[in-house]
């Protein structure tokens, strides 16, 4: 009983300006100033919680971002949806494909159950867990505004496998005012799980971004056969944003938008060592972005 009145006042009381500078505190290991931000991590937050609401919830949305992706750059790079659920009652053997899947839901973040085959999940076990993910409102653990509004669904797509037949790699393209900057790797994310930061030019960074510094290894990350299409591809999707992650699926002859985030890690994941939190933050341009008004 005290710990989920302590969970609904953490997450639904605190001020959302309280709440990320305690956990920027935590996570980044200073305080971070909102009214004359300067590091990477700051103008995040600042972003986050200051700037004017120029983010729709379109664009967050895994359902309705894919109409802005068909175009901005064509339909050939979305990952085929074969099914649209409102309810957990719709995952049923019966109803769900005879081809390698994934079910993952619109609204949330990090989260999917992946089929290579029908009996690889108990679906009692998938239908309970999305039924408790369809009740979460991803704004109030982040104080991400544009998750605010998100309608939850259930989607079904074809599940992307390579020809070793593991998932593709994940290309996370971060977009500085449309220009891609540096690229983060995530590769053989099912065994070895190894990660990388490379500038536009795939010459490795000597930075780390997020919780576990020890999984990067650029030296065991091969440049990705279709690097200057994905860069277009970012900068289409990425025009008239101040910054933004846009996460590519590496097939090699064929490629596959991800999702757009536009606060890496809610503002959470620092980036090591701290000269490179000033030196993106220098990079990060937000002074022609107006200040939200307070209500």
């Amino acid at each position: 009983m005290i710990y989920n009145f302590f969970k609904f006042f953490w997450h639904r009381i605190v001020p959302a300006e309280i709440f990320s500078k305690i956990l920027f505190r935590r996570f980044w290991k200073y305080w971070m100033n909102l009214n004359n931000p300067k590091t990477f991590g700051e103008k995040l937050q600042w972003l986050k919680l200051r700037a004017e609401r120029y983010i729709s919830s379109d664009l967050v949305d895994k359902y309705k971002v894919r109409e802005y992706v068909k175009k901005k750059i064509g339909k050939k790079y979305l990952v085929p949806l074969l099914k649209v659920l409102d309810s957990v009652s719709d995952i049923t053997k019966n109803n769900l494909p005879n081809m390698p899947f994934i079910i993952k839901t619109n609204h949330d973040s990090g989260f999917g159950f992946i089929f290579r085959n029908i009996d690889d999940h108990n679906l009692e076990t998938v239908r309970s867990e999305i039924e408790k993910r369809m009740k979460i409102n991803h704004y109030y653990h982040t104080k991400e505004y544009p998750y605010k509004s998100v309608k939850p669904k259930i989607l079904v797509e074809k599940l992307l496998i390579n020809e070793k037949g593991n998932i593709p790699n994940d290309i996370k393209i971060h977009c500085f005012n449309s220009v891609p900057r540096f690229i983060y790797c995530s590769v053989e994310r099912e065994s070895k799980d190894i990660r990388g930061i490379f500038d536009q030019n795939f010459k490795p960074l000597k930075m780390t971004l997020g919780k576990d510094p020890s999984k990067f290894k650029n030296d065991d990350i091969s440049k990705p056969k279709q690097l200057d299409l994905m860069l277009q591809l970012a900068s289409k999707l990425s025009k008239g944003l101040p910054y933004v992650r846009v996460d590519i699926y590496d097939m090699e002859d064929e490629l596959y938008f991800g999702e757009m985030t536009f606060f890496q890690g809610s503002g959470f994941d620092p980036l090591f060592p701290f000269e490179m939190d000033k030196f993106w933050g220098t990079q990060l341009e937000i002074d022609h972005i107006k200040l939200r008004e307070k209500i």
